[in-house]
């Protein structure tokens, strides 16, 4: 039987599913696999959304109890959102949700998991105590697990970036990092590298935190690659950490778009969102990811216009070129890059006929719309050639997180070029 690293979704306002819980864990555990549970490590708090999103983006599968308070749950909808979103792009991922008495089908499908589809998911059908046991279900789960094929998780391509990275850092530097960051997921990853754990460390950190190690870090960091300033290595390390937050539903819309005529559209207000989402999505290192040009708004009378200028402006410091006139000749390449371009601009007044207006002058850019809370109509967005990427974001989390990851770079690259503290 393979080795599994498996995610347990569940309610910890339930203590009548404890039990059932614990035995199916402690089963999992008995049987070898690497378990997962929030009951655990998780608290919440600031990390909260990048420690759900490590976890559900590394695991290899994942057992969903569906208990009624699991059904009232708004961090059980957010889990199994993520969890059905993979299940459906990444076929040799294991979702095996459980039904627990009273609940059935029925009462799923009234509950805020019902936008997740679990009930076409291959679920373990009847509850518990009535036509399976605690017993029969944990064997069921074990016999699927046993039949899983070893394959990568989506957050290894991130994970391995950062280890390329650590890989001269000494390794007496390495473990006090560790140590000082701590390390919760150590009893579900036995036996990794000492630069791994500490990949893993600095990824489910905030940022504060994060900083502090890299900082540590930074004089036994590799030096920037030809044509990169000497802080470029330590604002990738910052990239790859910061961009976590991003859940892997990012992943398959944002490379499908890139580079043709379809936009995308996300209910944020920054453009630093747009920026982590695209470094999430692309498969190459930060510093030769996507480029992500920033339009903050059309002014004036002439608003295409001067929309139009905007996105030649931006495009023209984004790309290093000399000046606007060197864009016509590189506009016409765009769609055989094999970096895609994007930009990103607020949504306000971008309709259909505005996304028409952009395409044809900016043929293989991908535009971005931010458009806040005030999400468009999915029909409107439809008509526009617009994919609308989930989920919604707080926007005090996404102003906390631009003014954290702000005062994090500025830190950083300040002290690794010797400027004034």
């Amino acid at each position: 039987m393979p080795t599994a690293r498996v995610f347990i979704s569940h309610s910890t306002k339930e203590p009548a599913a404890a039990e059932v819980r614990d035995r199916v864990a402690r089963a999992l555990t008995d049987g070898g696999h690497r378990v997962l549970l929030d009951k655990d490590v998780l608290e919440l708090g600031e990390r909260w959304r990048q420690t759900l999103n490590r976890w559900i983006g590394a695991c290899d599968a994942a057992v969903v109890l569906l208990t009624e308070a699991a059904l009232r749950s708004p961090f059980v909808a957010y889990e199994m959102s993520l969890l059905s979103y993979r299940a459906e792009f990444d076929p040799e991922f294991l979702l095996i949700p459980v039904f627990v008495a009273p609940v059935d089908e029925t009462r799923v499908r009234a509950s805020l998991l019902e936008p997740a589809q679990i009930t076409e998911r291959q679920a373990l059908n009847g509850a518990l105590t009535k036509e399976l046991s605690t017993d029969q279900v944990i064997e069921r789960v074990l016999r699927r697990l046993s039949e899983l094929p070893d394959h990568d998780a989506p957050e290894e391509r991130r994970v391995r970036h950062l280890v390329n990275l650590l890989e001269g850092v000494p390794g007496d530097v390495v473990e006090e990092q560790i140590e000082r960051l701590g390390y919760p997921l150590a009893p579900w990853l036995p036996g990794l590298s000492a630069q791994r754990k500490l990949a893993e460390a600095l990824l489910g950190a905030d940022l504060k935190e994060a900083v502090q190690a890299i900082r540590s870090l930074r004089t036994h960091l590799p030096p920037a690659p030809a044509g990169y300033g000497p802080e470029a290595t330590i604002e990738e390390m910052l990239l790859l950490v910061a961009s976590a937050w991003v859940d892997l539903r990012s992943i398959r819309e944002i490379p499908a778009a890139a580079g043709g005529s379809q936009g995308l559209c996300v209910s944020a207000s920054r453009h630093l969102t747009a920026k982590m989402y695209v470094i999430c999505a692309s498969t190459e290192r930060p510093l030769d990811s996507w480029t992500v040009a920033r339009v903050d708004g059309v002014v004036g009378e002439d608003s295409d216009g001067d929309l139009a200028r905007q996105v030649r402006d931006s495009l023209c410091h984004e790309l290093k070129l000399g000046s606007v006139d060197e864009l016509p000749a590189t506009l016409a390449e765009f769609r055989t890059f094999d970096e895609p371009v994007f930009v990103s601009l607020p949504a306000a007044g971008v309709d259909s006929e505005a996304m028409d207006r952009l395409r044809n002058p900016f043929a293989g850019v991908t535009f971005f719309l931010l458009a806040g809370q005030a999400v468009p109509a999915l029909e409107c967005l439809e008509e526009a050639g617009v994919v609308l990427l989930r989920p919604p974001l707080d926007p005090q989390f996404e102003s906390r997180f631009e003014e954290s990851y702000e005062t994090s770079s500025r830190y950083l690259i300040r002290r690794s070029t010797g400027g004034p503290r």
